[in-house]
């Protein structure tokens, strides 16, 4: 095996190439796999593998054109599996009913602190919401947010939320 390759031969003869996929939300390395019979076919198999991977990579970044709603759908799948089902069912109710509304067809470079702010007082003020529940929404909300940020460096800003007492 070449140094820096992560291409080695395994006990069944075959050779195993890895390559860095990306990260996943908790920061954790994400690998790909490609097998051939030689070192030079499993080779050339991760390095078509990594292209591939980059020019989907260049079209998920340039989804920044995505809108919010978009997002928020992509961080509730993402976070899925971690979730018990009536948490699940928790958050797509106040993405469903309060979140998606009032920011479904922005794009998430136009969400800033004062929109979220007004969010936080429509939230209070015109649904009427205990300021508890407000904070739960301003939670979920800003967990998304994060995640965006994640997904698109540099395209969005850090977001201070002022939450209800």
């Amino acid at each position: 095996m070449r140094t820096g390759e992560n291409i080695f031969k395994r006990k069944d003869g075959r050779w195993e190439a890895r390559y860095h996929k990306g990260r996943t939300a908790s920061g954790k390395l994400l690998y790909g796999f490609c097998y051939g019979k030689t070192y030079s076919e499993a080779k050339a198999q991760m390095e078509r593998a990594k292209q591939e991977y980059a020019e989907t990579a260049h079209t998920v970044s340039s989804a920044a054109q995505a809108s919010f709603e978009d997002c928020c759908d992509a961080w509730l799948q993402m976070n899925q599996p971690r979730l018990h089902a009536s948490t699940y069912v928790k958050y797509q109710t106040v993405l469903e009913k309060h979140i998606k509304p009032y920011f479904g067809s922005c794009y998430p470079h136009e969400i800033q602190s004062p929109s979220v702010s007004a969010f936080s007082q429509y939230l209070l003020n015109e649904r009427k919401l205990a300021p508890k529940t407000a904070k739960d929404i301003l939670l979920i909300l800003h967990s998304i947010l994060k995640y965006v940020q994640k997904q698109f460096p540099g395209k969005t800003e850090p977001i201070d939320i002022i939450y209800p007492k």
